[in-house]
């Protein structure tokens, strides 16, 4: 549905937020064999870990860049 990218003051830290239809659909887009080829990437540029949790709360903003 959507992602962003959320980096930290410095730089040092960032957080890809992903909201999905359902764990069925996350499940799908992890066995397409090109996952593990992006995992690969992402990987090599950091340190990660995942998550699987519910919106709690959205507001969609008028400001992008």
């Amino acid at each position: 549905l959507s992602s962003s990218v959320v980096v930290d003051g410095d730089g040092s830290k960032v957080a890809n937020i992903s909201q999905w239809r359902s764990a069925d659909d996350i499940a799908a887009f992890r066995g397409d064999p090109r996952f593990s080829e992006y995992m690969k990437s992402i990987i090599e540029l950091a340190a990660g870990e995942s998550m699987m949790g519910h919106t709690t709360y959205s507001h969609t903003g008028g400001v992008e860049n």
